[in-house]
């Protein structure tokens, strides 16, 4: 499995363990909640979000690579995650659209914060999260975001962790003469 799918699994498994996020869980009519996203094309996602989608919501953007060289050794692979927590404007309940999008940053911050919880607490029983990753709340940032198809407001969190580059190991039977 690769990296990226497999940190995405992990991150649908807390969206899915969440009371508030509550990823999967049956509704009324038959369905489920819909409230964990992968960004696999940004049209996708903006139809989802549109259509069928439940907030608030977890969004895994992705990642990127960065490498830190130890010296000797192989070298380390340095991750940053990228994730977004959306929540819906909601313009029933409040009058001004100012007081809406304040309740809906509050609402998406309180998403990121029990997500991070959950990865805290996850590495202080398990010495990692999801046997993946050394979770570093120092190495971690949110900014505010939106509005995201006119009404979605929350906030983008990036963390860093980094792994050993196993993957840098030269071996010889994987190259032609």
């Amino acid at each position: 499995m690769s990296n990226y799918k497999a940190r995405s699994n992990y991150f649908k498994l807390i969206a899915t363990k969440s009371k508030l996020i509550a990823h999967d869980e049956a509704l009324q009519d038959g369905g489920k909640r819909v409230s964990f996203h992968r960004i696999n094309a940004e049209d996708e996602f903006n139809a989802a979000c549109k259509d069928w989608a439940h907030f608030p919501a977890v969004v895994h953007i992705g990642h990127s690579l960065n490498y830190k060289s130890n010296g000797t050794g192989l070298p380390n692979k340095v991750i940053s995650n990228h994730l977004y927590f959306l929540t819906k404007l909601d313009l029933d309940t409040e009058v001004y659209k100012a007081n809406a999008i304040e309740k809906a940053y509050e609402k998406a911050e309180e998403a990121m914060d029990k997500f991070i919880s959950y990865m805290l607490e996850d590495y202080d029983v398990n010495g990692s999260c999801g046997n993946l990753f050394v979770f570093d709340l120092s190495r971690a940032s949110a900014e505010m975001i939106g509005p995201i198809n006119q009404n979605l407001y929350g906030w983008y969190l990036v963390f860093q962790d980094q792994a050993k580059g196993n993957s840098f190991k030269y071996i010889e039977n994987d190259w032609k003469p």
